[in-house]
Protein backbone atom coordinates (compact mmCIF):
# COMPACT_ATOMS: atom_id res chain seq x y z
CA UNK A 1 0.00 0.00 0.00
CA UNK A 2 1.18 3.53 -0.76
CA UNK A 3 0.76 5.50 2.47
CA UNK A 4 1.06 9.25 3.02
CA UNK A 5 2.37 9.88 6.55
CA UNK A 6 1.42 13.38 7.70
CA UNK A 7 3.79 14.34 10.48
CA UNK A 8 6.66 12.00 9.65
CA UNK A 9 9.19 14.12 11.57
CA UNK A 10 7.33 13.88 14.88
CA UNK A 11 7.67 11.42 17.70
CA UNK A 12 5.10 8.95 16.35
CA UNK A 13 5.78 9.62 12.68
CA UNK A 14 9.50 8.92 12.95
CA UNK A 15 8.65 5.55 14.52
CA UNK A 16 5.84 4.77 12.11
CA UNK A 17 7.86 5.27 8.91
CA UNK A 18 10.34 2.40 9.56
CA UNK A 19 7.50 0.16 10.72
CA UNK A 20 5.50 0.71 7.54
CA UNK A 21 8.61 0.10 5.43
CA UNK A 22 9.34 -3.12 7.33
CA UNK A 23 5.81 -4.29 6.50
CA UNK A 24 6.39 -3.73 2.79
CA UNK A 25 4.47 -0.47 2.34
CA UNK A 26 5.63 2.46 0.25
CA UNK A 27 5.94 5.53 2.48
CA UNK A 28 5.42 9.08 1.33
CA UNK A 29 6.47 11.43 4.14
CA UNK A 30 4.42 14.64 4.18
CA UNK A 31 6.55 17.16 6.05
CA UNK A 32 7.16 20.88 6.35
CA UNK A 33 10.91 20.38 6.42
CA UNK A 34 12.62 17.63 4.40
CA UNK A 35 15.89 18.75 5.99
CA UNK A 36 14.55 17.88 9.45
CA UNK A 37 13.55 14.44 8.20
CA UNK A 38 17.15 13.76 7.13
CA UNK A 39 18.30 14.42 10.71
CA UNK A 40 15.74 11.94 12.10
CA UNK A 41 15.82 8.99 9.71
CA UNK A 42 19.03 7.16 8.80
CA UNK A 43 20.23 7.36 5.16
CA UNK A 44 19.20 3.77 4.29
CA UNK A 45 15.59 4.61 5.23
CA UNK A 46 15.69 7.99 3.49
CA UNK A 47 16.55 6.19 0.24
CA UNK A 48 13.39 4.09 0.57
CA UNK A 49 10.83 6.85 1.06
CA UNK A 50 9.27 9.53 -1.09
CA UNK A 51 8.86 13.07 0.26
CA UNK A 52 6.01 15.53 -0.18
CA UNK A 53 6.41 18.99 1.29
CA UNK A 54 3.65 21.15 2.69
CA UNK A 55 1.70 22.36 5.68
CA UNK A 56 -0.60 19.79 7.28
CA UNK A 57 -3.43 22.35 7.45
CA UNK A 58 -3.29 23.01 3.69
CA UNK A 59 -6.02 20.90 2.07
CA UNK A 60 -4.76 21.60 -1.45
CA UNK A 61 -1.17 20.59 -0.62
CA UNK A 62 -2.47 17.37 0.94
CA UNK A 63 -4.65 16.63 -2.09
CA UNK A 64 -1.74 17.26 -4.43
CA UNK A 65 0.50 14.88 -2.47
CA UNK A 66 -2.19 12.18 -2.40
CA UNK A 67 -2.75 12.45 -6.14
CA UNK A 68 0.87 12.86 -7.32
CA UNK A 69 2.08 9.97 -5.19
CA UNK A 70 -0.95 7.77 -5.98
CA UNK A 71 -1.61 7.08 -2.29
CA UNK A 72 -3.96 4.33 -1.16
CA UNK A 73 -4.05 5.51 2.43
CA UNK A 74 -3.16 8.34 4.76
CA UNK A 75 -1.96 8.34 8.36
CA UNK A 76 -2.16 11.56 10.35
CA UNK A 77 0.22 11.75 13.30
CA UNK A 78 0.77 15.51 13.10
CA UNK A 79 0.09 18.09 15.77
CA UNK A 80 0.44 17.59 19.49
CA UNK A 81 -2.64 18.16 21.64
CA UNK A 82 -2.79 21.18 23.92
CA UNK A 83 -1.18 20.70 27.28
CA UNK A 84 -3.17 21.43 30.43
CA UNK A 85 0.12 22.90 31.72
CA UNK A 86 0.22 25.73 29.17
CA UNK A 87 2.10 26.20 25.94
CA UNK A 88 0.98 26.81 22.37
CA UNK A 89 -2.55 25.91 21.30
CA UNK A 90 -2.94 22.59 19.53
CA UNK A 91 -3.24 22.41 15.75
CA UNK A 92 -4.61 18.85 15.91
CA UNK A 93 -8.21 19.78 15.19
CA UNK A 94 -7.32 21.91 12.16
CA UNK A 95 -4.88 19.33 10.86
CA UNK A 96 -7.33 16.47 11.34
CA UNK A 97 -10.03 18.36 9.48
CA UNK A 98 -7.69 19.23 6.59
CA UNK A 99 -6.47 15.64 6.28
CA UNK A 100 -10.02 14.24 6.38
CA UNK A 101 -11.21 16.78 3.80
CA UNK A 102 -8.31 16.05 1.44
CA UNK A 103 -8.75 12.27 1.75
CA UNK A 104 -12.50 12.50 1.19
CA UNK A 105 -12.20 14.76 -1.86
CA UNK A 106 -9.44 12.68 -3.48
CA UNK A 107 -11.42 9.50 -2.82
CA UNK A 108 -14.53 11.03 -4.40
CA UNK A 109 -12.55 12.15 -7.44
CA UNK A 110 -11.11 8.65 -7.87
CA UNK A 111 -14.39 6.92 -7.14
CA UNK A 112 -12.63 4.84 -4.47
CA UNK A 113 -12.16 5.90 -0.85
CA UNK A 114 -8.73 6.14 0.74
CA UNK A 115 -7.95 4.36 3.97
CA UNK A 116 -7.25 6.73 6.82
CA UNK A 117 -5.82 6.54 10.33
CA UNK A 118 -5.54 9.34 12.89
CA UNK A 119 -3.21 8.83 15.84
CA UNK A 120 -2.09 10.98 18.77
CA UNK A 121 1.10 10.34 20.66
CA UNK A 122 0.52 12.37 23.76
CA UNK A 123 -2.34 11.81 26.12
CA UNK A 124 -3.53 13.28 29.39
CA UNK A 125 -5.26 10.99 31.81
CA UNK A 126 -7.09 11.47 35.06
CA UNK A 127 -5.09 9.34 37.47
CA UNK A 128 -6.72 8.33 40.76
CA UNK A 129 -4.64 9.44 43.72
CA UNK A 130 -2.42 11.69 41.57
CA UNK A 131 -4.13 15.04 42.26
CA UNK A 132 -5.32 15.63 38.76
CA UNK A 133 -3.85 14.90 35.41
CA UNK A 134 -0.79 12.97 34.54
CA UNK A 135 1.15 13.57 31.36
CA UNK A 136 2.09 10.47 29.43
CA UNK A 137 3.88 10.15 26.09
CA UNK A 138 3.30 6.92 24.21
Amino acid sequence: MRVLVVGATGSLGSRLVPTLLARGHTVIAFVRSPEKLTTILPPPLMKRIEIATGDAEDVQALKTALKEHRCDGIVCVAGAPSSPFGGPPSRQGHIGKAVATAAKEVGETRGKPLRGWWLAGIIFMEMPGQNGRMFHEL
